[in-house]
């Protein structure tokens, strides 16, 4: 774990990971002077609400993690930010998954533990997704278009994530989709 001291001062100059917990309710700009290395941000147990829109200045950004704050939506700014590949938001509150807040280039969504009732049609259109957790939630339904998962890839992850026999991805009741990632 680092700490603000050591981020403040400039000691974390040239790291490729930053690893904050220290009850952070903003993000400190010292975090941008890592723009040119920094490829993974973990801010899991903090008390983040939101993320600037500045994000996308990491530009290395592959993977972030903010587990355990109080967020009720997945930030929109994630969108924008074109390397990353993974998005961790397991333990927080959210309850609104926006269709803007999916990166292009996105492999694994983890949002285990929300209060999530939709996803987006957007999580379809995300051709690399491998993965997507998504364990105690409130998964009453998967939006159209959002099955266009691969069946070895992110369909089998869905059904063994959401544990709901009511849910219905590309046209196939969660049951159906057991077998497919085997």
């Amino acid at each position: 774990m680092h700490t603000l001291e050591q981020l403040r001062s400039g000691a974390l100059i040239g790291t490729r990971r930053l690893d904050l917990s220290c009850g952070l309710h903003t993000l400190p700009p010292e975090v941008f002077d890592l723009a040119d290395t920094l490829e993974v941000l973990n801010l899991s147990g903090n008390q983040l609400s939101t993320l600037p829109h500045e994000l996308p200045r990491l530009h290395r950004l592959k993977v972030i993690f903010c587990s355990n704050n109080p967020f009720t939506q997945l930030p929109e700014v994630l969108g924008d930010c074109a390397a990353m590949q993974l998005v961790g938001f397991k333990a927080c509150r959210i309850h609104h998954v926006p269709g803007a807040a999916m990166p292009p280039l996105l492999r694994w969504l983890v949002l285990t533990d929300n209060a999530i009732a939709q996803l987006p049609t957007e999580v379809g259109q995300r051709p690399a997704l491998q993965k997507l957790m998504l364990a105690g939630n409130q998964i009453a339904r998967v939006a159209r278009g959002a099955g266009q998962l691969t069946p070895a890839g992110a369909a089998a992850s869905v059904c063994q994530s959401i544990c709901a026999t009511a849910v219905v991805v590309g046209g196939f009741a969660a049951p159906e989709l057991a077998g497919l990632g085997r």
